[in-house]
C-alpha cells in the first residue's frame, strides 16, 4: 500500500477526499511569550486542532472541542442524550478503557458493548448493525483535510465506524498531524509492526453517495452523522 511511489499514494487520497483548492500546511512554530519547548508544542497542537476542526466542518462533520478528557466524557454524554441513543458499540481500545467510556454511558442509560473478540463474525456484524452509535478512538487526524485515519486491529473493527448511523470519534491531541505528507512513515510503521493492522480507513465527513443524476445524499452507505470530540490537554 505504501510502496515506492509515495506521491501517487498521496495524490489518490487527495482525489478521493475531493479537495478542489490548494491547502497550505499549518505551521507548528508559533510565537509565544513562553519560550519553553512544551509551550511551543502545546500552541502548535492548538493551531493544528483549529485547522482540523475547520476542515472537518467543511466536510460535513461536527467537532466538539473541550479542554481535557473529563470534559470529553461530558460532551459524549450530552451527545447521546441529544441523539436519543439507546445502544452503542465501541472499540476495545486503551484510550476508551482509560476514559471509562462504558461506565460514562451506563450512567446515561445507554447500553454499550465493546467489540467482542471471541464470538463469530456474524454475531459481531449483528451487534454493530443494530447499534445506534459507534465509538472509536483515532490513530491520526489530518489537519490539512479534516480527515480521520483509523487502523483496524482485533477489537477495533472498521465497521464500528461504518455501520451505526452515528459515529463518534474521540481525538487526543497526540493523534494530530499537519498534513497527508506526515502519514506514510507512520502508516508504514503500523502496517509492518506487531499490532495486527488489517486495513486503514480514511474518513472525511459523513458518508456520501451520488445517484446517476449526481444528486448527493449523506448517510446511505455509512453513518449519517460524524462527531469528533477533541481535547487540548492530555
Amino acid at each position: 500500500m505504501l510502496g515506492t511511489d509515495q506521491a501517487e499514494f498521496l495524490s489518490r487520497i487527495r482525489a478521493s477526499i475531493g479537495s478542489r483548492r490548494e491547502r497550505a500546511v499549518v505551521p507548528i512554530r508559533v510565537a509565544s511569550s513562553d519560550p519553553s519547548p512544551r509551550a511551543e508544542a502545546a500552541q502548535g497542537a492548538g493551531r493544528l486542532l483549529d485547522r482540523f476542526l475547520v476542515e472537518l466542518s467543511l466536510a460535513g462533520g461536527t467537532g466538539h472541542r473541550v479542554q481535557c478528557p473529563a470534559q470529553a466524557l461530558g460532551a459524549l454524554r450530552d451527545l447521546v442524550r441529544a441523539a436519543g441513543v439507546r445502544r452503542a458499540v465501541m472499540w476495545r481500545h486503551p484510550l476508551l478503557a482509560r476514559l471509562d467510556v462504558r461506565v460514562a454511558l451506563a450512567d446515561t442509560g445507554v447500553e454499550c458493548w465493546e467489540v467482542p473478540a471471541d464470538v463469530p463474525e456474524g454475531e459481531q456484524l449483528t451487534l454493530m448493525a443494530t447499534a445506534d452509535l459507534g465509538i472509536t478512538a483515532v490513530d491520526y487526524a489530518v489537519a490539512e483535510t479534516g480527515s480521520l485515519v483509523l487502523c483496524s486491529r482485533p477489537g477495533q473493527e472498521r465497521l464500528v465506524s461504518l455501520l451505526p448511523p452515528v459515529h463518534v470519534a474521540l481525538l487526543p491531541p497526540s493523534a494530530l498531524v499537519p498534513s497527508l505528507e506526515a502519514l506514510p512513515p507512520l502508516l508504514r510503521r503500523d502496517l509492518e509492526g506487531p499490532g495486527g493492522v488489517s486495513n486503514i480507513v480514511f474518513i472525511t465527513g459523513p458518508s456520501r453517495t451520488a445517484d446517476i443524476e449526481l444528486s448527493l445524499t449523506q448517510g446511505v452507505h455509512g453513518p449519517k452523522t460524524l462527531h469528533v470530540i477533541a481535547w487540548d490537554n492530555e
